[in-house]
Formats: structure tokens, C-alpha cells, sequence
């Protein structure tokens, strides 16, 4: 979840996952889901 110079994004991150808003794209919501083992995220 990263992004470049001037993005308009807000992100949370957390050691269970991570969401994250971009004023660029408003009718999507990014979320990264870090609870499962590794060979499924």
C-alpha cells in the first residue's frame, strides 16, 4: 500500500491488516488482510 508524490490517499495500518481511501478513486476501498498464514495472502 503505497503512493506517490501528491496522492490524495489516507491509510491505516495495523499488525492484523491494513485499509487504505483514495480521494482519486471514490468508490473503492483497498483492504489487506494479514491474519491468514503466508502462503495464503
Amino acid at each position: 500500500m503505497t503512493a506517490g508524490r501528491g496522492a490524495l490517499r489516507v491509510g491505516i495500518k495495523g499488525s492484523l491488516g491494513a485499509v487504505a481511501f483514495d480521494l482519486e478513486r471514490l468508490n473503492e476501498l483497498e483492504f489487506h488482510d494479514a491474519t491468514g498464514t503466508a502462503s495464503v495472502r
